[in-house]
């Protein structure tokens, strides 16, 4: 397992990984399907740059294969 800061070349396979955990996960059970899709959409290819360039975004891969991601960044823009 590799922990490492997110770069360029990573934005659309977490977009595809984002999108792929929110449609199939039971996260559908609580969430109407307007608020899934606001995800998607939001967390998109260049949703997921535009994310990563103010916060610090890791990805974890395991043999080279992107398999959760996560942010640290200022809470409500304090």
């Amino acid at each position: 397992m590799v922990i490492r800061l997110i770069n360029s070349t990573d934005y659309k396979k977490v977009a595809e990984m984002i999108a792929r955990s929110v449609s199939d996960s039971a996260f559908t059970k609580f969430y109407p399907k307007q608020s899934i899709e606001y995800i998607k959409e939001s967390l998109n290819e260049k949703g997921v740059e535009k994310r990563a360039s103010w916060t610090h975004f890791y990805v974890i891969e395991v043999d080279d294969k992107i398999i959760a991601c996560g942010a640290i960044g200022p809470y409500y823009d304090s």
